[in-house]
């Protein structure tokens, strides 16, 4: 780690002081010419220090990303695929495959990664087989969606397996809409500072603790472990919020006819969801279970020694 500009010029100005031929430069001043130096000298090794920080944080990041046969490996190349480009224009480079964009302006060649959150686990099949799983899916600024199965999902699919699947590792990729999510909450709050709607008194914020609580879903990092206890951390931080409390949370994965779909309790140690992100049902997917909200929120001012 590169020491301070103002470490490396005090140690240049000790090591001076230990040497008898330089007892001649005995200026206290701030700008005598060989303190100017001395600092201008500093300033050089320190740049250089950074450089070499930053060329180390470059090797280890290139390491991490191009070291063959890791879970972060399989992820790191599916975000490379770029859509449009046929698997013979791949060249090959050490560590991994590059895609030749000569002539390709930047915005084209971001334009061509569609996979913007990957994730690769290791899964047990029925027959106890080991695969490995990867789930991908398209999107920015925290939304998701899941590829098209056959303009984005095939291609990309024959781009793992021509270039990057290695001999014999059972690679299943993975794109699918959002696990549905829903769960009620009993949340005690300041009466000094929250209404009984969970809007903020000083009129700063509407819905502070319905939107915090949706908030956690789309901060949570593609393929996290959802954990209750987590969500509830996240709600307690909400000024105005004393004692955030999950009554219960379920899930399910997406199917077309939602009312065909099979919710189950979260379990407190938590659930991973099939397609790597959760969702709240959408007002439509509502009216079709015959349900009111996918979020119950239960309001009740706090007072002490009341819970």
């Amino acid at each position: 780690m590169a020491r301070t500009i103002e470490t490396i010029h005090n140690q240049m100005i000790e090591l001076k002081k230990k040497d008898a031929i330089l007892d001649t430069l005995n200026s206290e001043s701030a700008t005598a010419i060989w303190r100017l130096w001395s600092y201008i000298v500093a300033v050089a090794i320190w740049t250089l220090e950074k450089l070499f920080d930053i060329h180390r944080e470059e090797m280890e990041q290139l390491y991490s990303e191009h070291h063959a046969h890791t879970l972060e490996w399989y992820s790191t190349r599916a975000k490379g695929f770029m859509l449009g480009k046929a698997p013979d224009e791949l060249q090959p480079m050490p560590f991994s495959w590059k895609y030749d964009t000569t002539g390709m302006t930047e915005k084209e060649i971001e334009d061509a990664k569609i996979i913007t959150y990957a994730s690769c686990t290791k899964a047990r099949e029925a027959n106890n087989r080991i695969v490995l799983e990867l789930k991908v899916a398209s999107g920015t600024g925290g939304t998701r969606k899941p590829l098209k199965p056959e303009k984005e999902l095939e291609p990309f699919r024959n781009y793992m397996e021509r270039n990057v699947q290695d001999a014999g590792v059972d690679l299943r990729c993975v794109s699918m809409e959002a696990d549905r999510i829903k769960m009620k909450w009993t949340v005690y709050y300041d009466p000094q500072i929250l209404d009984k709607n969970g809007n903020r008194l000083d009129g700063e914020e509407p819905n502070v603790v319905k939107n915090a609580i949706i908030a956690y879903l789309s901060h949570l990092p593609f393929n996290e472990l959802y954990v209750p206890t987590y969500h509830v951390d996240y709600v307690q931080q909400i000024e105005g919020v004393k004692v955030p409390v999950i009554n219960w949370v379920k899930s399910s994965r997406y199917t077309e006819k939602l009312n065909e779909a099979t919710f189950t309790d979260v379990p407190e140690k938590g659930r991973i969801a099939a397609a790597g992100w959760f969702k709240f049902p959408t007002q439509d997917e509502l009216w079709e279970l015959g349900e009111d909200d996918y979020l119950q929120i239960e309001m009740i001012p706090f007072t002490y020694g009341q819970i």
